[in-house]
């Protein structure tokens, strides 16, 4: 089979683009099951096809001939490069032999194409993790399946094999989508598939009167990353979807998540995938986060591992949605981290049947509080600015403290320890955005780079002209200050050592200005403790690039001790780290100068001469 498909692909190779090659390789496929199921002869039907003054209407009249006609309205207008069709006649011609692709065959075929794309493949969503949000939407025992924002067809053949007798429904802006899924619908889906060409946010096509939307008992959709929408159409909707809060302008997945709950019936199941940054992000996204929430709409959020879409390697998200929860998990949203449930081949992650039943079964059958599973209060998500990322409620039992081991942590003992916020100790900013003039004023402005080992590295900042305006004076750092890197890859962050000089810290660090009774070395040493880091990971945000937010910060508890008891571990702490670059000076110089002695002994500095540069 394998061998089959890239050859047909080899064949196309310069004809068309490589993203019409399902396109062609479908209607090979539509052609010869006509064919077949009408005892009719393949190589007369290509011979007819290309008799005609154009291929369009050749395919045309051949499909109207046997009733396919909802594939004619698209062929009509799909403007077929008439040498790749001869290109295509010849390989069925060559292949009439070959038995047609089934479902099963067909998914293969069109998870490789995802995965030559790559990039250009959008999300990239497998055949596997389809799966795993059907089994999660109930599609198993539902009567009709739905997908608002169709972009793969694996989908929809997904659904199908998990429960043939489901009727489907799709609607997508892209025509050829539609044209691949009337094929799909003939060749595999017994013709159970009805898809409109439309956006779901302004016109949705499947409705019960004008201002009434069709139902279904199980929606599984994947909203497209990245679309933009205007807030007109959103006043102006018939349908009254979009009652949840404002629909941010630069990410519309609220505005697919609210036309979702408006077509679910009302025992009906959601399941969407997403990207992480609406789970988290503050203004209008957190109003409908918070909306969703108190109206108990979210039934659970499962985080999926990185790397396992074939388009980016940002770390996806499954949202479900209930309208009718059971008792047991009303007023609670039920979050599994899922990160770890794949299986690795070669540098790709995927999810094989046993890492799909893994997360099923746990997702569906743990009701206890575990380290990947655990239903949360509205209430205290509502409290965390009503952020849905499941790693923000896990407390990670086992830490490693470097010289010491593995330790794991007391919950119980942690929570009631006596703490107390960073807020209430310290006065925290961001650091300014600076533009730059060649005509204004020179300053110098500490940059994430500047912070190397734990260390403020001032020799090394440059000044920079800007035109100085009033608002960077909150950017002024001060002697004592602790900088910390507010986005990055991985926590970084140092003391202001004493300077006559003026420095402004940029947009990417944060200022933490210790109040009266509090020890700038003493917050450092804690932060970079792993308990300090533990507190960090709770806040943090992002995928690869990690953002530590503002407000969050300011939330982080730290242990509540005297001021005289943070000197002493302060000064400790100094002197040992003193102790310790010192010995590693030393430790170079000594390798040096054994490395020098041996260049001696072996004569090698007879054969040069010292030059002064």
């Amino acid at each position: 089979m394998e061998n089959y498909y890239y050859s047909f692909f080899d064949d196309l190779r310069g004809e068309v683009h490589e993203d019409e090659y399902l396109q062609y390789f479908l209607l090979n496929e539509t052609v010869k099951k006509v064919t077949f199921t009408n005892n009719f002869s393949l190589l007369e039907t290509w011979e007819e096809v290309l008799a005609s003054s154009d291929p369009e209407t050749g395919l045309i009249e051949f499909f109207n001939r046997y009733g396919l006609n909802k594939l004619v309205a698209f062929l009509d207008s799909s403007n077929l490069n008439k040498r790749a069709v001869k290109v295509l006649a010849d390989f069925s011609n060559k292949n009439r032999k070959e038995p047609l692709i089934n479902e099963i065959q067909f998914l293969e075929i069109y998870e490789r194409i995802l995965s030559s794309r790559g990039q250009s493949a959008g999300l990239g969503i497998s055949n596997s993790l389809f799966k795993l949000m059907h089994l999660l939407a109930g599609t198993k025992n539902a009567s009709s399946i739905y997908d608002g924002t169709l972009y793969q067809v694996n989908n929809l053949i997904s659904a199908h094999l998990i429960n043939p007798e489901v009727k489907i429904y799709a609607e997508t802006p892209y025509r050829k989508e539609r044209l691949i899924v009337e094929m799909i619908s003939y060749l595999y889906l017994e013709n159970k598939a009805q898809v409109e060409q439309s956006n779901v946010l302004l016109q949705p096509r499947f409705t019960k009167t004008t201002y009434d939307l069709m139902k279904f008992e199980s929606i599984v959709m994947a909203p497209p990353i990245g679309i933009q929408i205007k807030e007109d159409y959103i006043k102006h909707d018939l349908f009254g979807r979009f009652t949840y809060g404002s629909i941010s302008k630069r990410d519309s997945t609220f505005g697919f998540i609210a036309h979702a709950i408006s077509s679910m019936e009302e025992k009906g199941r959601a399941v969407m995938l997403v990207l992480g940054a609406p789970l988290f992000r503050t203004g209008k996204e957190e109003e409908v986060r918070q909306a969703l929430l108190e109206q108990d709409l979210i039934e659970g959020v499962i985080q999926l591992p990185a790397f396992i879409l074939f388009g980016t390697g940002v770390a996806p998200f499954l949202i479900i949605l209930n309208k009718t929860k059971n008792s047991s998990n009303k007023g609670k949203v039920k979050f599994l981290d899922a990160s770890e449930a794949f299986t690795q081949e070669g540098r790709r992650k995927i999810l094989k049947d046993d890492n799909v039943d893994f997360i099923v079964k746990e997702y569906f059958e743990n009701k206890t509080t575990s380290d990947i599973c655990k239903e949360v209060p509205i209430e205290e998500i509502v409290s965390n600015a009503s952020n849905l990322v499941p790693d923000k409620y896990f407390l990670k039992e086992i830490i490693e403290i470097p010289g010491f081991g593995n330790v794991k942590i007391d919950e119980t003992e942690w929570i009631y320890m006596e703490k107390v916020t960073l807020e209430k100790v310290a006065n925290i900013t961001n650091g300014v955005n600076i533009k730059a003039n060649e005509q204004g004023k020179t300053i110098k402005i500490i940059k994430a780079g500047d912070i190397q080992d734990g260390e403020l590295m001032i020799e090394q900042i440059e000044g920079q002209s800007v035109e100085w305006k009033d608002t960077y004076e909150k950017g002024i750092v001060q002697p004592g200050d602790l900088l910390m890197l507010s986005r990055g890859s991985a926590s970084k962050m140092a003391v202001m050592p004493e300077t006559d000089e003026e420095l402004i810290a940029s947009t990417n660090l944060m200022i933490i200005r210790p109040k009266e009774g509090m020890n700038p070395y003493f917050l450092k040493l804690y932060l970079e403790s792993p308990f300090g880091q533990l507190e960090l990971a709770k806040v943090q945000t992002g995928g690869t690039i990690f953002m530590w937010p503002l407000k969050e910060v300011k939330k982080i508890q730290i242990p509540f001790v005297s001021i005289e008891e943070q000197h002493l571990v302060s000064d400790k702490y100094t002197e040992a780290n003193r102790i310790y670059k010192e010995t590693l000076i030393k430790a170079k110089e000594d390798l040096e100068q054994a490395q020098l002695e041996i260049y001696q002994q072996l004569g090698l500095f007879s054969k040069v001469s010292k030059i002064n540069i």
